[in-house]
Parts: C-alpha cells; sequence; structure tokens
C-alpha cells in the first residue's frame, strides 16, 4: 500500500463514526438522486467500490431484491453499516478487487473514484469483475468544475493522496478500458458517467 492510501484510510477511520453528519448531501450527492439514475431492476447484483458507510447501499437494499457488495478500504467505515442479509462488507483496495471476474451486474462509485489510484488499475478491476454488458456508474468531483481550484488547492495543501479528475481526462481511460456511455450534470460540483461494459 502506498503512503498516501495510508494516510487517506486513517483520516476516513478517524472520521468514520461522523462522516455522514459531516458529508453534507448538496455536495457529495444525496443517495436518493443516485437510486433515481441507476434505473435498477431490483435484481442485480451490485457492486459499490469506495462506499464508507453504505448509505447508498443500504437505500438500494430497502427499496428492492438486490444485493449489494460495499467494498471500502477503511474497516471503520464498514463498521457503521448495518447488518442486512443481502448487504455485504468487505475490507480491501480497488485497484485488485477481490471479486471473480463477471461477477456483477452493476458496479457503482459514488463521490470517491479521487481516492481509488491509480485509476486505470481501478478501471480495469471493475471491469474484470462487470459481467459483459453490465453496468457501471461514476459519480465524483469535477476537477475542470466549479469547486476544481478549491479541490485543487486543498490535495496542495494536506497531501492527502486525492487525484481529482475532469471529464475529458476520464473519458478516455473508460473507452481504453472498454466501456462506452455518457456523462451527466449529477449536481454544482459534480458529474456522473453512466456506461456499459463492452463485449
Amino acid at each position: 500500500m502506498r503512503i498516501m492510501e495510508i494516510v487517506s484510510t486513517w483520516f476516513f477511520d478517524l472520521i468514520a463514526p461522523v462522516y455522514e453528519r459531516v458529508a453534507h448531501p448538496l455536495v457529495m450527492g444525496h443517495p436518493a438522486h443516485v437510486f433515481e439514475l441507476l434505473q435498477l431492476q431490483g435484481t442485480e447484483k451490485i457492486l459499490d467500490v469506495g462506499g464508507g458507510t453504505g448509505s447508498l447501499a443500504r437505500l438500494i437494499v430497502e427499496r428492492t431484491r438486490a444485493e449489494v457488495t460495499v467494498l471500502d478500504a477503511s474497516r471503520r467505515m464498514l463498521d457503521q453499516i448495518p447488518d442486512h442479509p443481502r448487504l455485504h462488507k468487505v475490507h480491501g483496495p480497488a485497484n485488485s478487487l477481490p471479486f471473480h471476474a463477471d461477477s456483477f451486474d452493476l458496479v457503482v462509485s459514488t463521490a470517491a473514484m479521487h481516492w481509488l489510484t491509480p485509476h486505470q488499475a481501478t478501471l480495469s478491476a471493475m471491469r474484470r469483475v462487470l459481467k459483459v454488458g453490465g453496468k457501471l456508474y461514476l459519480q465524483d468531483f469535477d476537477k475542470a468544475g466549479l469547486a476544481g481550484p478549491l479541490l485543487t488547492r486543498g490535495e496542495e495543501l494536506f497531501k492527502q493522496g486525492a487525484e481529482y479528475l475532469s471529464r475529458q481526462e476520464l473519458e478516455p481511460m473508460l473507452k481504453e478500458q472498454g466501456f462506452s456511455g455518457r456523462f451527466v450534470l449529477f449536481n454544482l460540483f459534480q458529474y456522473a458517467y453512466i456506461g456499459y461494459k463492452e463485449p
């Protein structure tokens, strides 16, 4: 594990008990908005990468019959997730997902991609565990957007290991990894990408 990954994991371990109180939905995005964009059938097998305290995963299992696995590098974030028979918690890195190939119908990552470096390795792992035709949903802060200068300056000051991407930077990475899809504006600070794994 890289030094910066250790730093960011330590940070999330520290704030885990209060994370959902300090991560304001107006900035991070409300799980209900993500739920609407996903357009679930309701029986999918879903992987939430960097899913933290499982706010989206909890909403999905409450409203559907889907099965959700939350993967996060912070054990204490995962500890905040209540037990549920269709909600599974896995501690591990995003760039080498500990799952068999073609295991999931949907892979999601919300407001976390900037931590999931190196990005190409993470996207490759996401593609590997997705079934052919499976859906990929990514939502993250846009380096070229309204909050871009603040994000960049914050990382320069605090050096937590975040690497923010603009849509223009992420799009060729997705194509190179074999995804096709489209970007949508999620809120004033973030974009969302909805795509599919090509054969």
